[in-house]
């Protein structure tokens, strides 16, 4: 074939085209990786977020229990401490 040669020509410009295509398809592929790497570990750090939430929010519900049976112990103590009143009492001191 001749230098010149349009079917040569044109073969070649299919190639140039056929190899920008390859580079854009192997670009985009790239791309997509590196965003399915970034959604993983984004996805990793929302996990690692939420089981810390967890253990907060359990150790909050066991503080509040603990706080809970303390102030059901100290009803029951200022009841048991308080003397009831017999008929005729006052409140306070007379004048």
């Amino acid at each position: 074939m001749a230098p010149n040669d349009p079917a040569q020509l044109d073969h070649e410009r299919r190639l140039r085209r056929l190899e920008e295509a390859r580079l854009v398809v192997e670009n985009t592929l790239l791309a997509m990786i590196e965003l399915d790497r970034r959604e993983a570990a984004k996805s990793e750090q929302h996990a690692a977020s939420i089981a810390e939430s967890k253990s907060r929010m359990a150790h909050i519900e066991q503080t509040l229990a603990e706080i809970g049976d303390k102030l059901n112990g100290l009803i029951g103590w200022a009841e048991g401490s308080i003397k009831p009143k017999r008929p005729g009492e006052s409140n306070g001191p007379q004048a």
